[in-house]
């Protein structure tokens, strides 16, 4: 990752300068494959570890919804540039402030709702946060990510979370992508103690809980 970043500040520093129209195309370029590049080798990282056992899970405090907050401003530029609408809502049953993994939440989140928006051409996508469990000082939080996006073929729908896997054979082509973040997604959730379900129909969205 250390060169690539290395990469990544120097394109950083050339898209500041002034550049002639043809220039500035090949930097935004050289930018967009880094980025693309430095997700596929954190997915494989994060992979590499989750499989070695290494992969903690470190319990701290946080505010459920600054963390929510943080992850949609992150979207919010790409939300705009597609046209889309984006909606969120907090069980106020829940505490807001929670002991957990926040960075690991956030990188399940971040996975779940990046998939909705790179997979939906209009509509919207819904973050429902709701109470599954509450007492004796502990609260089962659920999270619902559902999208009006292109969907996933019923026969694929049982290997979503397989490693390399994804929902059609073009979506490599068309969206990119290494078929990685959902296999993550799901082992770092069941390191939580938790567990993840996915229901989709072709066409007409899908609903991670």
């Amino acid at each position: 990752r250390t060169p690539l970043s290395g990469i990544l500040g120097f394109t950083n520093l050339l898209q500041k300068r002034a550049l002639d129209e043809t220039s500035s195309e090949f930097v935004s370029s050289i930018q967009r494959s880094g980025e693309n590049l430095m997700t596929i080798i954190n997915d494989i990282l994060d992979l590499s570890k989750i499989e070695a056992g290494m992969m903690r899970i470190t319990v701290g405090t946080f505010s459920i919804s600054g963390l929510l907050n943080s992850v949609e401003t992150f979207f919010t530029e790409r939300v705009k540039e597609k046209g889309l609408l984006i909606s969120s809502k907090i069980d106020k049953s829940i505490p807001d402030t929670l002991m957990g993994d926040a960075t690991r939440l956030t990188q399940i989140l971040v996975n779940l709702i990046g998939n909705a928006i790179k997979f939906t051409k209009q509509g919207s996508i819904n973050i429902e946060i709701y109470n599954k469990s509450i007492g004796e000082g502990k609260v089962v939080v659920g999270f619902i990510i559902a999208d009006t996006g292109i969907g996933i073929d019923k026969e694929k729908l049982g290997d979503v979370f397989e490693r390399f896997n994804q929902g059609e054979d073009s979506i490599t082509r068309n969206y990119g992508g290494t078929g990685l973040g959902l296999s993550i997604v799901k082992n770092l959730i069941l390191l939580q103690h938790g567990d993840i379900e996915v229901q989709s129909e072709q066409g007409r969205g899908t609903t991670f809980n």
